[in-house]
């Protein structure tokens, strides 16, 4: 999934999210839950689409990632909206959505060179058990 770069596809990271949850969560045998891995039909589905990476053309794994990011709009930054969530209730936070991670991490008094919007980012889990974000808006304005 990584090598290949299926990792970097929305449906390749919730699948690699539900597996790491999975394991983790489920891992010990005193654990009276059973396993829930994410399903069949799901990785077949991700793994017939064409992989983002071609490993033929003999460019680094690094190489890849750069490329792929730049043809995402890498280089213009990518849209982060950031909430802060209190007592089950999610509002905005001043400035979002930001156009660049690095404004984002610079609202929350973060270096700009943070890599803490690109581990959590669309994952649902709450940065310091306050903050979530996404890469769109999670609120209805209607």
């Amino acid at each position: 999934m990584h090598k290949l770069g299926y990792f970097y596809l929305p449906s390749g990271k919730q699948i690699a999210l539900e597996i790491s949850e999975s394991t983790n969560k489920y891992r010990y045998s005193t654990n009276k839950d059973k396993v829930k891995f994410p399903n069949i039909e799901s990785i077949i589905k991700l793994f017939d689409q064409t992989p983002p990476f071609d490993n033929s053309r003999n460019l680094s794994h690094f190489e890849q990632i750069r490329e792929f990011t730049i043809a995402k709009g890498g280089r213009k930054g990518f849209t982060v909206y950031i909430y802060e969530c209190e007592f089950n209730k999610m509002k905005e936070i001043k400035g979002s959505p930001f156009s660049k991670y690095g404004d984002g991490h610079e609202s929350l008094g973060l270096k700009r060179g943070s890599r803490v919007i690109g581990r959590y980012i669309d994952t649902g889990k709450k940065y310091k058990d306050k903050y979530v974000f996404s890469s769109i808006s999670l609120i209805n304005d209607n």
